[in-house]
């Protein structure tokens, strides 16, 4: 255990006097609370805040305010004069020339995207304190434990190589060396106007550096901001990443720009697992893989989710976290999961400009550092719901909505977003083999002489409705048993004719639920169940 650790009031007294930890010998591992008694902290106890080191801290205003603050004649500018701007500076000077001069950001027709008195007004809400990781801005750049708290809606920042909060000391954790080194984290707070204007900041970045459908844009934004929030949310969607390699990688290297604790990995396998502390970290993970098996995809499966370990040798751990996964040029639709995001990507117009500069990535983590600290607490007590989406769609926009604090009409906007998509996923899955096994499962439902139906029976019902519909596809009696299985509607042996489902009582009321979620009932009902089903007495309810 580290000295710093056994005398916790020696520790809060001299703790500003240490030298900070150099790249050569990073922090050791200490007590480390669980994610989210790091990241989500409830309340700051008279204990605890009488124990928070004296390390440095900064207060940081809006550049605005310290202008208006200024007076006396030595302020006033005289006349033109030359100005040497960083490149940082410079980057933002022209996007606020072309947010002016052509905005593509908002349609200009959506008066519910572009309606200001819809951003909340400021209210006398304070946030509760957050803990979280920072890296010093001296020449070691060490990476130290943050406390940021909240005093009249002014952000005060307290670092340190430990930090005592809520009865416990809270630590660096343990982290590879290289990773040590290359994570990006932020280095203080900054101001970053509203929420609007922060989110079509990382818009305009996003625009300028890929070629991107306008929809997928937006999406890439929301998904940027949430991916600051993955303890205050019920889980990230993952975002699911196709096309040509170059682009896929440019695309990887602007989200890193932006995204929480970003890291870039070649793969996952299990020294992967093993390397990286997932628990207390809690990264974004950037991920090329390329070969996804039967193994990983259910790993990334369990992922999405919090609270699912994940064997790691004799020790268990969480992986829960946001990710990104490159899966390579060909889309599969065995890799898209349904709650999650897609993006193709091609490399059709070369990049015109390089990535952004040090000092504005940094600007823009500082950013959403400060916009995390402000409103952990609002996205974790969200309530935004979604409607006329698909279940799994309005999942989506959900999590993604419940991070967008301060403007109503921007968290709904991600409905909008979503509704091409919705619509398509809805097409297909009307379409797909599960909805046409349906439709002929259903078929046999209302013939009122059957008690039973075989399952090379359903198979050419199946095949006659492709028919009909232009369709030269054919399946087999055994494709048709599967696709049973997999809607939860079992096959029997029926006598020497061979598979088939019984159609009774329970088989015709399971028939006509699934078929009612597949959106395959008949336009005009053909029996009870569909007219119960369709009524819109009982449409809340199925």
């Amino acid at each position: 255990m580290p000295d710093e650790l056994k005398k916790p009031t020696d520790q809060a007294q001299t703790e500003s006097n240490q030298p900070a930890p150099g790249a050569a010998d990073p922090p050791r591992q200490a007590d480390i609370p669980p994610q989210d008694q790091i990241a989500a902290p409830q309340d700051l106890s008279e204990e605890a805040a009488n124990h928070v080191p004296a390390a440095k801290v900064a207060e940081q205003g809006s550049i605005a305010s310290d202008a208006d603050r200024l007076t006396g004649e030595e302020n006033k500018i005289a006349g033109p004069q030359e100005v040497d701007l960083k490149p940082s500076q410079l980057e933002l000077v022209v996007d606020t020339i072309v947010m002016l001069s052509h905005d593509e950001d908002i349609e200009r027709g959506d008066e519910r995207y572009t309606d200001q008195d819809s951003i909340s007004k400021p209210s006398s809400f304070e946030p509760k304190p957050t803990l979280d990781l920072i890296r010093e801005e001296s020449a070691a750049r060490p990476i130290c434990v943050s406390l940021v708290e909240w005093d009249q809606s002014r952000p005060k920042l307290t670092h340190g190589s430990s930090i005592r909060f809520l009865g416990r000391w809270n630590s660096v954790p343990q982290l590879p060396r290289v990773l040590y080194d290359s994570l990006l984290l932020p280095t203080g707070l900054e101001d970053y106007g509203t929420t609007r204007e922060l989110f079509e900041r990382i818009l305009r970045l996003l625009k300028r550096h890929l070629t991107l459908l306008e929809n997928q844009h937006k999406l890439l934004a929301y998904w940027c901001i949430a991916s600051w929030f993955p303890d205050a949310l019920d889980f990230i969607p993952r975002l699911t990443i196709t096309g040509q390699r170059f682009a896929a990688d440019l695309l990887f290297r602007v989200l890193r720009c932006v995204c929480r604790r970003p890291v870039l990995l070649a793969g996952i396998n299990s020294a992967v697992l093993k390397a990286v502390p997932f628990n207390e970290l809690m990264p974004t993970l950037l991920i090329r893989e390329t070969r996804l098996n039967k193994r990983k995809a259910e790993l990334l499966d369990a992922s999405d989710q919090k609270d699912y370990l994940v064997a790691n040798g004799a020790d268990l751990q969480r992986l829960y976290c946001a990710k990104c996964v490159y899966l390579g040029e060909d889309h599969s639709q065995l890799a898209v999961v349904s709650d999650g995001i897609h993006v193709h990507v091609d490399n059709a117009r070369s990049p015109t400009l390089s990535l952004p500069p040090d000092d504005f990535t940094q600007t823009l983590q500082n950013q959403l550092f400060q916009y995390r600290s402000r409103h952990h607490e609002h996205v974790t007590n969200s309530r935004f719901g979604s409607d006329g989406l698909l279940p799994e769609l309005g999942a989506v926009a959900q999590q993604l909505g419940s991070t967008i604090v301060g403007d109503d009409n921007l968290q709904k906007r991600i409905i909008d977003v979503l509704k091409g998509r919705s619509e398509h996923a809805r097409v297909d899955r009307c379409s797909g083999l599960k909805a046409m096994v349906l439709r002929a499962v259903l078929f046999h439902c209302h013939q009122s002489d059957q008690q039973q139906v075989f399952a090379r029976d359903l198979a050419a019902t199946v095949n006659r409705v492709y028919r009909e519909e232009g369709e030269s596809l054919k399946v087999s009696s055994e494709t048709v048993g599967r696709v049973l299985k997999s809607l939860g509607l079992y096959s029997r042996r029926l006598g020497n004719g061979g598979r088939g489902l019984m159609l009774d009582k329970s088989t015709q009321v399971q028939a006509h639920e699934l078929s009612h979620a597949y959106e395959v009932l008949p336009a005009a009902p053909d029996c009870g169940y569909c007219h119960r089903l369709q009524s819109p007495q009982s449409e809340g309810v199925v």
